[in-house]
């Protein structure tokens, strides 16, 4: 029999490696078997809500600031979920018949029983299949589980350009849904906002605006003073180094409104509604100038990615 090899792999001779395969899984067993203890130890942090307690708004963030990618993180806590639904999993991922993507995807069918259909067998599908296909028939699933609706794939090459476009556009209809869409989800919204908007045979008639309300007393922020915060490094997303909320944002009040806040743009930081709380309960702490902001604990310590205090002024306090 004559092997052939493509030329990208750059083989340069076909050796059997019997020892290095063994090897290979005895320190896949071993690395496994401390991703499994990492697992159950950030299911017990996301379940207790103990990321909160250190100023993170999620078990991500909680990772990112310890050495994880925020992936990483939140695929082990899935995976310490799926563990305390069916313990059998261990064995499964310590033998290398399971992946931890395809672990962590599994547990949110145990989570749901009602996605099961009869005679069917996940943890089979799921050791022939690979992760990516197993977590795409599961979404598949999740939907026609919620839309009582068949579903169908649909495959869309973008440019650069056009998938940053698509990803905004994602974030502000998930923001208007108060929910976060899948991708699947975004182009149902979006298009159904766009036949609503241009096709001739769905456009409503607009509602009148309401009369000019200059001068009169509120607390709306103005749209120029809202584009000033959000253009500042980190864009329109919480400016917390670690939190990678998009989705849920306010203008937090560096003086609140009820003690004389101003509206303009240097009274405002751009958090997500967790870090606004903790910005509000006193256990997040912000110095700095708002374009330029040094994020502390509660204790003092500065969040990883923050730079020195400018100016080395002293820490703002925040009013409860």
């Amino acid at each position: 029999m004559v092997l052939t090899v493509p030329r990208s792999q750059r083989v340069e001779a076909i050796v059997r490696q019997d020892e290095a395969e063994a090897a290979l899984q005895e320190r896949h067993r071993r690395r496994r078997e401390e991703d499994l203890f990492a697992a159950r130890l950030l299911e017990k942090i996301d379940r207790t809500g103990h990321f909160l307690c250190v100023s993170c708004s999620s078990v991500a963030q909680f990772g990112e600031l310890r050495g994880l990618s925020g992936r990483e993180a939140r695929t082990l806590a899935a995976v310490g979920k799926a563990l305390k639904l069916r313990p059998a999993l261990e064995e499964e991922i310590l033998a290398g018949r399971l992946s931890l993507d395809a672990v962590a995807a599994l547990g949110r069918v145990f989570e749901n029983p009602h996605l099961v259909k009869d005679e069917e067998d996940w943890l089979e599908c799921a050791e022939q299949w690979s992760s990516k296909r197993l977590q795409r028939e599961i979404r598949k699933r999740e939907r026609e589980a919620e839309t009582g609706e068949p579903v169908s794939v649909l495959t869309a090459i973008l440019t650069s350009t056009g998938r940053e476009l698509f990803e905004r556009a994602r974030t502000i209809a998930s923001r208007k849904a108060e929910k976060h869409l899948s991708e699947g989800e975004a182009v149902e919204v979006m298009t159904t906002h766009y036949l609503d908007s241009f096709d001739a045979d769905r456009v409503r008639p607009g509602k009148r605006r309401a009369p000019d309300t200059t001068g009169r007393p509120g607390r709306t922020v103005p749209e120029e003073v809202k584009r000033a915060v959000r253009a500042r490094p980190h864009g329109d997303r919480c400016a917390v180094p670690g939190c990678d909320n998009e989705i849920w944002l306010d203008y937090a009040h560096k003086r609140p409104h009820w003690d004389g806040g101003s509206r303009e743009a240097s009274n405002f930081h751009r958090l997500c509604k967790i870090h606004h709380r903790l910005y509000d309960e006193g256990k997040l702490q912000i110095t700095g100038p708002a374009d330029a902001p040094v994020f502390h604990f509660a204790d003092g310590r500065v969040l990883r990615g923050a730079g020195p205090t400018p100016g080395g002024g002293e820490r703002e306090k925040r009013e409860p």
